[in-house]
């Protein structure tokens, strides 16, 4: 609708400068108009600019694009009263063409506001992002976050008048998925704070582990369930396999590195050696990296 308004105020500045241009062109010029003229020129500015005034406050108020654009609509108007004010002025004092001349300056400045118009709707409907100066200051903001070790995958788009964000940040690779949530939950909150003069609503973050802007190394990677079930084919016959508290998983760079967790208590039956050779095995499968063995105080 915004940009069906600026067309149409475009199409009218077209005309109006044509028209003008024709009648210095053939002379053709307007009859001396009388006072009457005048005194509705002067009501028709008056009456317009309010309309603008109130119009655009309340638009800027609600963010509507929308609303902004009919206030403009009321300020053109505004405009082309004051041109038939001035060209009835001027005729009043035998200068005609002052008309012409007035109503091509107004008719310019009319395209311009309008070309602006389409310009600005325009880059919404095709999804366009920020500008690049606040790009950059977006993302230092998200570098200097505790935590952050880098980012990729900034994305920015605007959903009417609102903004809305999606980042990958990298963290380290062995917090806990709780530590990268708040981590998460830290970046967004700053963003919107922040605010940058725009109306942010959203800010999506996406939590990774290694930096994947390229490729994601690990997509291809065995799910938990079929780790476990590798586990239990190598390693059920050994004594301690029933023993095994938790399996922590690390995706990472291709391979996985294999965490398991036993109470501290098995070291009186069993040396450390000793039950780290039993899962030593473990390493042979081509996606493990290699195998550490924990062990929990109760």
């Amino acid at each position: 609708a915004s940009i069906f308004l600026a067309v149409m105020l475009a199409l009218v500045s077209f005309f109006i400068i044509r028209e003008a241009i024709d009648c210095i062109i053939s002379h053709n010029y307007l009859h001396t108009p009388n006072f009457l003229v005048i005194i509705i020129a002067i009501i028709s500015i008056l009456a317009n600019e309010l309309l603008y005034q109130v119009t655009y406050k309340v638009g800027k108020e609600i963010n509507s694009k929308l609303l902004i654009s009919n206030a403009w609509h009321n300020r053109v108007d505004a405009f082309s009263s004051l041109v038939v004010l001035i060209g009835v002025i001027a005729a009043k004092f035998s200068y005609p063409m002052i008309d012409s001349i007035a109503a091509i300056i107004v008719a310019l400045f009319i395209m311009k506001v309008a070309v602006k118009m389409i310009w600005v709707n325009a880059k919404e409907l095709l999804d366009a992002g920020l500008q690049q100066k606040i790009l950059h200051k977006i993302i230092e903001d998200i570098k200097t976050t505790q935590g952050i070790k880098s980012i990729h995958h900034l994305r920015t788009r605007f959903l009417a008048d609102k903004i809305v964000l999606d980042v990958h940040i990298q963290v380290d690779s062995y917090i806990s998925v709780s530590e990268g949530h708040f981590l998460a939950d830290q970046v967004s909150k700053k963003l919107i704070e922040n605010n940058y003069n725009l109306n942010i609503i959203e800010v999506l973050v996406h939590v990774d582990a290694e930096n994947d802007a390229n490729c994601s190394l690990s997509s291809n990677l065995p799910t938990r369930q079929n780790i476990k079930n590798d586990l239990a084919k190598y390693c059920i016959n050994n004594s301690t396999y029933d023993n095994i508290l938790n399996i922590q998983l690390h995706y990472l760079a291709g391979l996985v590195n294999l965490e398991l967790f036993f109470s501290i208590e098995i070291l009186n039956d069993i040396s450390k050696q000793e039950l780290l050779d039993q899962y030593k095995c473990i390493e042979k499968l081509q996606y493990v990296r290699k195998v550490t063995i924990y062990f929990i105080a109760k």
